[in-house]
């Protein structure tokens, strides 16, 4: 074992990291939960699903960042939350609402991988995107994007509450190992394992939770799953995120198109994300 190798764990400590993301401030995860509650109910406005949303000032940045995005089409600045809701649909805030405690669970003290967490980060959200382009008929787009955002959610804990462990993932290629080989010494458990657990225990969906726990699995038990593997594999494939490229598997089997029409669904989704900032 080298000087920087870190200690091998076990089960106890995929508990441990468990209580350590529940203990810590990601935002209101019932207020969330309302949230997304609310957005299926036929008679809410946005005036009062702004009121809820008003409540964990994480989702209500990330809502008004997002529908003034580059991929909301639209010149018109949003400076309120019901006018930012309007845009985006109810479906889709459900679905950030969702998402925003893995995202904002990267948002950690300087340690020097600020990097891979901002990869985690531009990985989480364009899975996600690529997921609700490439959903098929029997799955909702927006249900997509919210297990897109949450999939690596486990890898998002490790990489914010065990730093020398996910140092020792990240080196992983360098020593001539698998990624997921080196996560199976380490912990004796995957992060999506990891991220299922802490799924269940944030009380979500379990369409999201099974999404989050098969996506790196060879036959991943839903569509929704499925779904969210072969997004996955498309945004790797693209070199965003700090797991390695895979060898892509059929999209025709995974989700129901061809592979020739999955890339050219992500490059149009990532276009908007990828281009140079402005002054």
């Amino acid at each position: 074992m080298s000087a920087t190798e870190p200690t091998a764990r076990d089960e106890r400590f995929r508990e441990e990291l468990v209580e350590r993301a529940l203990a810590l401030p990601v935002g209101d995860t019932q207020a969330l939960l309302r949230v997304a509650e609310l957005c299926e109910q036929p008679a809410v406005t946005p005036q009062l699903l702004a009121l809820e949303v008003s409540h964990d000032e994480s989702l209500s940045a990330l809502l008004l960042r997002t529908a003034n995005s580059a991929a909301s089409y639209s010149a018109a600045r949003i400076a309120d939350l019901p006018t930012a809701i309007t845009r985006l649909g109810l479906r889709r805030v459900a679905a950030l609402a969702l998402g925003a405690p893995g995202l904002q669970m990267l948002q950690r003290p300087a340690d020097g991988l600020e990097w891979a967490r901002f990869e985690l980060h531009r990985h989480a959200i364009r899975v996600g995107l690529c997921a609700r382009g490439l959903a098929p008929a029997g799955v909702d787009p927006e249900r997509a994007l919210a297990a897109g955002l949450l999939h690596n959610l486990g890898l998002h804990v490790i990489a914010a509450y065990a730093p020398q462990e996910f140092r020792y993932l990240l080196e992983a290629q360098e020593r001539g190992e698998q990624f997921w080989e080196a996560e199976d010494w380490i912990f004796g458990f995957s992060h999506a394992d990891l991220g299922a657990r802490l799924a269940t225990h944030w009380s979500y969906p379990a369409d999201l939770v099974i999404a989050i726990g098969d996506h790196d699995i060879p036959e991943p038990r839903t569509p929704l799953a499925r779904l969210v593997k072969i997004a996955d594999l498309l945004v790797r494939e693209s070199g965003i995120g700090v797991e390695p490229r895979q060898t892509l598997p059929s999209c025709e089997e995974a989700c129901g198109v061809d592979l020739e029409h999955a890339l050219e669904i992500v490059h149009t989704v990532l276009i908007p994300y990828e281009r140079p900032k402005t002054a």
